[in-house]
């Protein structure tokens, strides 16, 4: 039996697209890696006039201890310190490019397998939002760092000037 579904009710799952910086740093059988990150869920919204692709920026930190046995790289737990600070640019509903304030987190040393923080988290809500696309954001500047006992530290130093 055919049953016709109106495509009205139809429900369209968002996708996401992703911006990654990341780096690493090794020492013998260890490694800690971190990465910055700007996650974009893509929603399309039926009941508007406008038939768009909406997009919900978050700004995330990530710093993670690794170790190598028999060649292959693990997770591990480790006491990790990190510092994240970030800036990063927009387009505002009047297509102008504003660029946010720091975006800061610091951890002096936690034993665990991962630090990960959001730094910013755009609410729905927000006259701001939705960014309709995705070149209407990038990170304008990095100071940020992660590092283990057993490693050096990884750094993402990027515009690092423009961060105060």
């Amino acid at each position: 039996m055919l049953i016709k579904v109106p495509l009205s009710s139809i429900y369209i799952i968002g996708a996401n697209e992703r911006y990654l910086l990341e780096k690493r740093a090794s020492k013998g059988s260890n490694r800690t890696r971190i990465r910055v990150g700007m996650d974009f869920t893509i929603n399309f919204l039926p009941n508007t006039n406008e038939q768009v692709w909406y997009t919900y920026p978050t700004l995330w930190g990530e710093a993670k201890p690794y170790k190598r046995v028999l060649g292959i790289w693990y997770e591990t737990s480790r006491t990790i310190s990190c510092e994240f600070n970030v800036k990063y640019d927009y387009k505002d509903n009047n297509n102008v490019w504003v660029r946010s304030l720091n975006k800061f987190y610091l951890n002096n040393g936690t034993n665990t397998k991962v630090i990960y923080r959001i730094l910013e988290e755009f609410p729905k809500e927000l006259n701001l939002l939705p960014i309709r696309y995705f070149n209407n954001f990038h990170i304008a500047a990095t100071k940020c760092w992660a590092k283990t006992p057993d490693t050096g530290r990884a750094e993402i130093y990027h515009n690092e000037e423009l961060i105060h």
